[in-house]
């Protein structure tokens, strides 16, 4: 795993693509496309094959920023890319009909990445962005195997980081005959709810490449990333254990308090949620939330857990001025 904590020049968004892809294929992963222009924006598409990840499949990672002003990044995921006709198939699309009740429909007709900001077709391939993003600001990201995190905030006292996504592998609850390609991309802000679709293209809400148990590749129905409400004081979310799986279920106390016995805080891993009431489909790699006071975005955590200790840094946390959980990004 590759972790990194810098603070951005004057290349901007430009200058996080670079750094990020160099770390990603001294890891394993294989850039396929380098500065591939599509309209305003300017991408490198990555490959994760199959051979590197846990679960076997390849998958591919699209991460650019505007051309012009590099101030802005655009990050987008999908399963095949064909270096000839420069599309992109199996892709999150950016659809706001997935919902419960929607039909399945095996549609995986070819897309270009997207051109701009923001994406005017609800048909287009799903993305996470950042924007206004100006020299002197610090991000942090982690590649390993799997996935990708990163965060941006504008400096080093940001009590809520300017960005935070994630794209990549998650660790799947399901058998892989009925979960084959278990990636997700999800942007981790405010009020982040999944399940009821994805409303557009840069909404809160995040989206998978495929619909578990379904045998083809569907263009409806797989709205997934997670859950986090920001609009009640200390309400920790949709964490998988210790925590609970939030106050909406009665588990556990409103207030963000410490464990009872140690006075520590809690720490939970982070649920891949999907567009189905009830339906967990895994967890994020490396992402735990935590019920601990409002600390600067890039704040390092240590904890010990089973006799096995582990180290974090905080991506995001509070909204409004509320104690909330805080996400992490595993280091090691």
């Amino acid at each position: 795993m590759t972790y990194k904590a810098l603070t951005t020049d004057s290349l901007r968004a430009q200058g996080i693509v670079d750094n990020l892809v160099a770390d990603a294929i001294a890891l394993g992963w294989s850039r396929v496309e380098s500065y591939h222009v599509e309209g305003i924006l300017t991408y490198d598409v990555l490959k994760c094959p199959g051979s590197l990840n846990y679960f076997g499949r390849d998958f591919h990672v699209a991460i650019g920023f505007n051309t012009d002003s590099k101030d802005s990044l655009a990050i987008s995921l999908f399963e095949e890319w064909n270096t000839s006709s420069k599309m992109a198939t199996a892709y999150c699309p950016a659809t706001n009909s997935a919902t419960v009740t929607a039909s399945y429909t095996v549609n995986a007709s070819p897309a270009r990445l997207n051109s701009g900001f923001p994406v005017p077709s609800s048909r287009s391939m799903y993305m996470v962005t950042a924007g206004g993003i100006a020299p002197t600001e610090n991000y942090w990201y982690s590649v390993s195997p799997d996935r990708i995190t990163l965060a941006v905030a504008v400096n080093s006292t940001n009590n809520f980081a300017r960005f935070a996504g994630y794209v990549g592998g998650y660790e799947r609850f399901l058998p892989s005959s009925l979960d084959p390609c278990p990636v997700v991309i999800s942007r981790f802000s405010g009020q982040g709810y999944t399940g009821t679709g994805v409303a557009a293209a840069n909404s809160a809400r995040g989206a998978a490449t495929r619909e578990p148990g379904q045998v083809g590749i569907t263009t409806e129905n797989f709205a997934a990333g997670f859950y986090i409400d920001d609009s009640t004081a200390g309400y920790a979310g949709e964490l998988w254990t210790p925590v609970g799986i939030g106050n909406t279920f009665g588990r556990k106390n409103l207030d963000s308090v410490n464990e009872l016995y140690s006075n520590r805080p809690f720490v939970s891993r982070v649920p891949v949620i999907g567009r189905q009431a009830n339906g967990v489909r895994g967890l994020f790699i490396g992402l735990y939330g935590v019920g601990a006071g409002i600390q600067p975005a890039g704040t390092v955590a240590t904890w010990t857990f089973a006799g096995n200790t582990y180290t974090a840094t905080r991506m995001r946390g509070d909204g409004a001025g509320t104690v909330q959980s805080i996400l992490h990004m595993e280091q090691l």
